[in-house]
């Protein structure tokens, strides 16, 4: 990494399924020697606190949301804090939904961000109901299995509308919307030309 250059803290965020890994690859794929994290990640681990609480492995359950789901979030974060001392750019794709909805807490990331000389970027991935039943269909994901089983409560519970987190860019990932690897290329070459600034 060159020194003097600006460092980005990338958080791309959106309901589940709705492509927020898939657009996190191709936006690390266009930013070469980038780190990229993934909530995913720490799903072995939320399983097995789960399976010592005696609690089924359900994201929307009251157990999953008082007990696990920050602290998911806290190591996440905690994590790319720590990659940012290495890397140009790092990139941590979770729902976010909650977050991108308290302008504290993100004022607490952008500031724990600058401390390792990172610029905060916010990216909301938009969806709809039609996108997510298709993705979880083709990724065909355990974790999905809530989900599925009633998809159209579950849908009931998800709010697809734009978070009013501060700088946010959002990417159309609706079907039909025409997004491809150019796209990211693109985005890429912007969050480029603003470290050389």
């Amino acid at each position: 990494m060159s020194a003097g250059r600006r460092k980005t803290l990338i958080l791309i965020g959106a309901p589940p399924a709705s492509g927020k890994t898939w657009c996190a690859k191709r936006l690390a794929d266009a930013l070469p020697g980038s780190a990229w994290l993934d909530l995913d990640m720490l799903e072995p681990m939320a399983r097995k606190v789960c399976e010592a609480a005696g609690e089924p492995f359900n994201k929307k359950s009251p157990f999953f949301r008082q007990r696990v789901r920050d602290t998911e979030y806290e190591t996440l974060l905690g994590m790319a804090y720590f990659m940012l001392r290495r890397h140009q750019a790092v990139i941590v794709s979770a729902p976010f939904t909650k977050e991108f909805h308290d302008p504290e807490l993100m004022r607490a990331v952008r500031e724990k961000a600058a401390k390792e000389g990172a610029d905060l970027g916010l990216f909301w991935i938009l969806s709809d109901a039609e996108t997510c039943k298709r993705n979880m269909y083709r990724r065909a994901a355990a974790r999905d299995s809530y989900n599925m089983a009633d998809f159209d409560w579950f849908v009931s519970t998800v709010d697809f509308s734009i978070p009013p987190a501060e700088g946010l860019t959002v990417i159309d990932n609706r079907i039909g919307s025409g997004l491809n690897r150019q796209s990211f290329k693109e985005l890429a070459e912007r969050i480029r030309q603003d470290w050389n600034k």
